[in-house]
């Protein structure tokens, strides 16, 4: 999927599967608002991906190097079962719905600051989620019940109260 040229390209459909890379080009804006099963290798924006309702996945039992850029939003996140996810490049911004880690699947969330203001994060007891160089903003505007994990810092905004387990 090729995004590029000035102004908002958008897709409407019911479910969208991507199977190849996303690239979206320097002035260029994608917009979704329906849940994307995406199974291509790479993701690449150098302008702005905004995801703005449903769940978006990974999928494929493959890896995906996802490059978000600076302007990046996704309502929800998931990497689907023995799937593998490196976000290089900038962190991720996961602003209201699910933030899920299927079985046997792995994030690597590298050395970024992240915002995620996801209700809770699911993580499978076999799933791995790599954020020891990585920085979070837990920003929801309500509680956030977050797992175990070890960073560098984290930062809580905004209100409610934000559970650690573990």
């Amino acid at each position: 999927l090729e995004i590029s040229g000035t102004g908002t390209k958008e897709i409407n459909e019911t479910n969208v599967y991507i199977t190849g890379d996303i690239n979206i080009r320097e002035n260029s804006t994608f917009s979704c608002n329906d849940p994307v099963m995406f199974s291509g290798l790479n993701i690449t924006n150098l302008g702005k991906f905004y995801h703005y309702g449903n769940l978006f996945t990974f999928t494929g039992d493959t890896t995906h190097n996802i490059y978000m850029g600076s302007d990046n939003q996704f309502y929800g996140f998931a990497v689907d079962n023995a799937d593998t996810v490196i976000v290089n490049g900038n962190g991720i911004n996961v602003y209201n719905g699910l933030f899920t880690l299927g079985t046997n699947s792995k994030l690597d969330m590298g050395a970024f600051t992240h915002k995620i203001a996801s209700t809770q994060i699911d993580k499978t007891a076999t799933s791995v989620w790599i954020t020891e160089n990585s920085n979070f903003v837990f920003n929801r505007g309500g509680n956030q019940s977050l797992p175990e994990m070890q960073c560098k810092d984290i930062q809580i905004s905004t209100s409610g109260t934000k559970t650690l387990k573990g």
